[in-house]
């Protein structure tokens, strides 16, 4: 819904990128999500003065690029999410946030991912819903899995809240 160039994209993924990088050298698993906006799962309810382009939308084209790269471990939320609004709501009518179901569908489709990665000895994660990752609380927790939650509008900030 919002302009994204080429190069935003791709200082997203360099971004993801690097992080993937300095968890990797100390063993630690990177996944990341982008949950998407209510108006990516529910398009047919934005008003008709919204222009659809022709060009695939920011978060289409970033996933893209992810998968393209191949070095960031990522969960794609769209396809669950809107499976499940074919039976029932999975955000609120009035709101821009998911609901019960909504977010059930969402833990589910991250769990599933993480199933593999998880070790005998496995002791702890560490989630990230900040724009930056710190690494210092990394270097204190020493986790094994490290998720990285991205709300579709602030995906950009990812490249320009690069971690320190």
């Amino acid at each position: 819904m919002f302009p994204i160039s080429d190069a935003e994209i791709a200082a997203v993924v360099t971004e993801l990128r690097r992080r993937q990088r300095f968890l990797a050298s100390l063993g630690i698993a990177y996944v990341v999500t982008i949950v998407p906006e209510k108006y990516t799962i529910y398009p047919e309810h934005l008003p008709v003065w919204v222009a659809k382009g022709d060009a695939p939308p920011p978060l289409e084209r970033l996933m893209v690029a992810i998968s393209a790269d191949g070095n960031v471990r990522f969960v794609d939320l769209r396809a669950p999410l809107a499976a499940a609004k074919v039976r029932e709501r999975v955000y609120y009518t009035t709101d821009s946030h998911w609901n019960m179901l909504g977010a059930a569908v969402g833990y589910n489709a991250m769990a599933i991912p993480l199933i593999p990665l998880l070790s005998k000895n496995f002791s702890r994660i560490v989630y990230v819903s900040a724009r930056r990752l710190d690494p210092g609380l990394i270097l204190r927790e020493r986790p094994d899995i490290v998720i990285e939650e991205i709300v579709e509008r602030a995906m950009l900030e990812v490249a320009t809240a690069p971690m320190p």
